[in-house]
């Protein structure tokens, strides 16, 4: 019997695979949870970003099969790579407007701010960034095809977090598929750091250090101009912003009906699952508005979204985000041969990528212990020495 490539079956294997693995490696590992206020929307990091694992992981058996990288022609798998980047968004701006709001009781050390956001997000951007790098050089043979010039260029840029835009590097069509094209949204998110100091000044009139007013809003605008960003997702951070407001201002608590909030969200889940959806319309935004409110308010999805292994997953989420692409990459193009590869039946392949799954947790488990938290770890030192100065 021929069972279809984007059958929901296929996702459902790789996430309880996924739920499986955390489990096991939370547990054999007795890691010790960040201490965090909102525990649903940290174990929500967690899924957006594994689904978004999931997602490329179907982008990937049609690449192999016609050699063209676009989004499937599926609802589930098209939501799962897409949607989850607008809920990270809401993320962001939810926590850190939250942190502007609470200014006035727990003043914001804006250096420390900006050094925590370099602290947290370069350290695994660059160390992804080699080997980016060195797989192009490999699909090269070691061989420069362009100026020296423009080679340096092409990587300032990629160092830039996409703030510079990005674009094939040495004249290697597949530089943007090593990494899946995940990249994109790490120019919003630098963006909305950017503003923080003006949304500061306008929501609460409140004054933050004066260079770094005068420095992040100078940024804000020049990359803003020169990007031309899509408006959209300015509007996906404002439903955090609006989140963070029904919080802190409107104080809206979470009802005594856990089960029946978590009955809306899976009825709205399921909603998008048989609707054809594009993330740019609107009335898609309303209804992530109205799942992250429910989230944001203390909602847990029956409890799943606070158990310690899909915290577990949220506190390596940045490692699956942005490693996923490189470990489907290395698979598939240096593991396992193109030519059997691309004969695979469905079933094998997905077999493939839930085989992948554990190794991908493990992986992103010692990069978050090996390279994130240790760095994460300095950010009171660093600042205390920038301060000094």
């Amino acid at each position: 019997m021929s069972v279809d490539a984007l059958n929901p079956i296929f996702f459902v294997l790789i996430l309880v695979v996924g739920i499986l693995s955390s489990f096991v490696l939370q547990k054999l590992s007795n890691e010790k949870l960040e201490h965090v206020k909102y525990l649903s929307i940290d174990g929500l990091r967690g899924y957006l970003a594994f689904f978004v694992f999931i997602g490329h992981s179907a982008i990937w058996y049609f690449y192999l099969k016609n050699g063209i990288w676009t989004f499937v022609n599926s609802k589930l798998f098209y939501a799962s790579a897409s949607i989850s980047v607008l809920f990270f968004f809401m993320i962001t701006s939810f926590l850190f407007f939250l942190k502007l709001y609470d200014n006035k009781t727990k003043p914001i050390d804006w250096v420390r701010l900006y050094i925590s956001r370099c602290t947290r997000l370069m350290p695994l951007y660059y160390f992804a960034f080699f080997f980016i790098l060195f797989f192009v050089f490999v699909l090269s043979n070691f061989k420069l095809n362009i100026p020296p010039l423009l080679l340096i260029r092409q990587i300032l840029q990629w160092l830039s977090f996409n703030l510079l835009g990005i674009t094939d590097i040495n004249a290697c069509k597949e530089t943007t598929i090593i990494i899946a094209q995940v990249v994109w949204s790490l120019q919003y998110e630098w963006l909305f750091y950017f503003s923080l100091p003006l949304l500061n000044l306008i929501f609460f009139r409140s004054k933050s250090n004066t260079l770094i007013f005068i420095i992040s809003t100078i940024l804000f605008s020049v990359f803003t101009v020169l990007l031309k960003p899509d408006v959209y997702y300015f509007y996906i951070f404002t439903g955090g912003v609006i989140a963070a407001y029904a919080v802190r201002k409107v104080n809206i608590k979470n009802p005594n009906t856990p089960f029946w909030n978590s009955i809306l969200l899976m009825l709205i889940f399921f909603y998008f699952l048989f609707m054809k959806i594009n993330e740019h319309q609107y009335w898609v935004a309303i209804l992530l508005f109205a799942i992250f409110l429910l989230i944001a308010i203390g909602n847990s999805l029956f409890g799943l979204l606070t158990t310690k292994f899909s915290r577990f997953l949220g506190q390596i989420s940045y490692s699956i985000y942005l490693l996923h692409p490189i470990l489907l990459f290395t698979t598939f193009k240096f593991i396992i041969p193109y030519e059997f590869v691309k004969n695979l039946s469905p079933l094998e392949y997905w077999l493939i990528i839930a085989v992948l799954t554990p190794v991908l947790i493990s992986i992103c488990y010692l990069t978050f212990k090996k390279i994130e938290e240790p760095i994460m770890r300095k950010t009171g030192k660093i600042t205390s020495l920038i301060q000094k100065k």
